[in-house]
């Protein structure tokens, strides 16, 4: 069970996240979406980054570029 449309649908999180979900409800899947019932829904947000805060693949890459022991 998923919380993609009801609780996470415009959530912030502070890692890369990908929301998928199937619409239910036709209510929301109009009200929503503009769709249709058992609709699909995809959705990719990327984290928003903190002043000074390192992303793992800026880690990785500096690990392997010798940056950073």
């Amino acid at each position: 069970m998923g919380r993609a449309i009801h609780t996470n649908l415009r959530a912030r999180f502070r890692c890369d996240t990908l929301k998928l979900a199937m619409i239910k409800t036709e209510r929301l899947a109009v009200k929503l979406f503009g769709g249709s019932l058992y609709d699909c829904m995809c959705s990719f947000q990327r984290a928003e980054q903190q002043p000074g805060q390192q992303t793992a693949a800026n880690a990785l890459g500096a690990v392997a570029a010798g940056v950073v022991d």
